[in-house]
């Protein structure tokens, strides 16, 4: 996890401002991440370049900018490794945050948990039906939105599990996807306004421990008019244009009829449980939360970038790969959980601050009057 240090003044020239004087003061509270240490040991670190000028040239409310990049300190070359390194920069973050791997039965951190295979390759967090992942601290997002997450049922999985269910407890503004109608199974996704639901659940859930991917999108017009798409394994099967047959009465197959998530602060985010208690089992992998609509394009992307890929889009209110070796442990109880701005920080693109310029000098003084 980084550690996290406070700017000051007059740092070396590590930071590339060498014997410059120190930058002008901030309006924003900033903060760096130092050193990032992986779970294998190695550890990262992000490097700055130097801070351009600000965009004004005296007074207040200006901006600069700044490159930063994620650096092997052992061979000193960049990495990948993009989720690695986070910054939390006052403009490039709006939340850092771990999710914990939790015991079902008293809420304490589990630390057996590994990752497992589904039948078609690649490992995920493997849930037993004992634990979930809880994610923390707790985060406000309403309006429009797009979760998605890789799915693997090996026909334990009941009624009403839950992959994923981000809410306040039972009945309280949820917005997630679950497993409707025992071991063979629907998908249904829904949301609430307070404790009333409106969902959608089509046919369209796999067991036999095969991968597949999931993502659901409410976005709302300037009319007012809501729109709602689930997609699986990239393709829309319902939404716009696409009405899949919907499965159980109540349902609301008709575009408009979706409800929008109210715009509050949700205190129980779960992976693998539903705030009602019912638990996934199998695995899960790959969750991802965008506070807005992704296209279908979009959608397409992240599931072709599969169970282990980094997210395609580059503003994920919330990215959680829990993803590893088949067989690997966890390490520990703790899984990071990042958002995409940070990491499009990470990979070498600008980072900004707010800035001022010395008093802006007196202006000139008129000329004379002329001689009468």
């Amino acid at each position: 996890m980084p550690r996290r240090g406070r700017w000051a003044a007059g740092l070396g020239p590590r930071w590339g401002w060498g014997l410059l004087p120190p930058p002008p003061p901030l309006t924003l509270v900033t903060f760096v991440a130092v050193l990032i240490t992986g779970a294998c040991g190695d550890s990262y670190s992000l490097e700055y370049g130097e801070w351009g000028r600000c965009s004004v040239p005296c007074g207040d409310g200006g901006r600069q900018s700044r490159t930063v990049k994620c650096v092997d300190t052992a061979t000193s070359a960049s990495t990948p490794l993009l989720h690695l390194c986070a910054t939390a920069d006052a403009r490039d973050i709006d939340y850092f945050q771990m999710g914990t791997v939790t015991s079902k039965s008293d809420g304490a951190a589990l630390t057996s948990s590994m990752y497992s295979a589904g039948s078609n390759g690649a490992g995920g967090l493997a849930l037993t039906g004992a634990n979930y992942v809880s994610i923390a601290p707790t985060f406000k997002f309403g309006g429009n939105f797009t979760a998605s997450i890789w799915i693997a049922d090996n026909g334990r999985a009941g009624d009403r599990s839950a992959p994923f269910d981000l809410g306040s407890g039972p009945d309280a503004d949820n917005v997630g996807c679950y497993k409707s109608g025992g071991t063979g199974g629907h998908l249904q996704c829904s949301v609430r306004q307070a404790r009333v639901p409106k969902a959608v659940t089509l046919d369209t859930w796999k067991t036999g421990n095969t991968w597949f991917h999931v993502a659901f999108s409410v976005t709302t017009s300037a009319a007012g008019t809501t729109a709602h798409s689930v997609y699986v394994d990239g393709v829309m099967v319902h939404g716009p244009g696409v009405t899949g047959a919907c499965t159980e009465a109540g349902d609301v197959c008709t575009q408009g009829e979706m409800w929008a998530p109210s715009d509050v602060w949700r205190t129980k985010l779960y992976i693998g449980q539903s705030n009602w208690g019912n638990a996934h089992v199998g695995a899960v992998a790959g969750f991802r939360l965008h506070d807005r609509g992704l296209t279908a394009a979009e959608v397409a992307a992240v599931h072709a970038g599969g169970i282990s890929g980094t997210a395609v889009t580059s503003d994920a209110l919330v990215f959680m790969p829990l993803s590893g070796t088949p067989g690997e442990a966890l390490g520990g109880s703790s899984v990071p959980a990042y958002t995409q701005r940070t990491v499009r920080a990470a990979m070498g693109t600008l980072v900004e601050r707010s800035c001022s310029n010395a008093r802006c000098p007196p202006p000139p003084s008129p000329p004379p009057s002329p001689p009468p």
